[in-house]
């Protein structure tokens, strides 16, 4: 466990191969008994500007967009 106070960015800025090995160095097996309590997380976003920053842009072109390689009855989407 990284030392209290330590947040992730600075605990992973800070993995090195040879850290990595000492932390797992001592690892083992062993059976434990783990009690979760009962939640529900849930997520609801577009991805459509995350999608077109990452270069997938044609895909939301109306008349431009082809999905045909997913499924021949995606065509080129048109506009309603």
């Amino acid at each position: 466990m990284p030392d209290e106070g330590t947040g992730v960015n600075a605990f992973v800025a800070n993995l090195t191969p040879s850290v990595w090995e000492a932390a797992t160095a001592n690892l083992h097996d062993a059976e434990v008994e783990l009690s979760l309590p009962k939640f529900k997380l849930a997520w609801e976003d577009k991805l459509n500007d995350e999608l077109q920053r990452m270069g997938m842009q044609q895909a939301f072109v109306p008349d431009v967009a082809r999905f045909t390689r997913i499924s021949q009855s995606l065509g080129p989407i048109r506009r309603p």
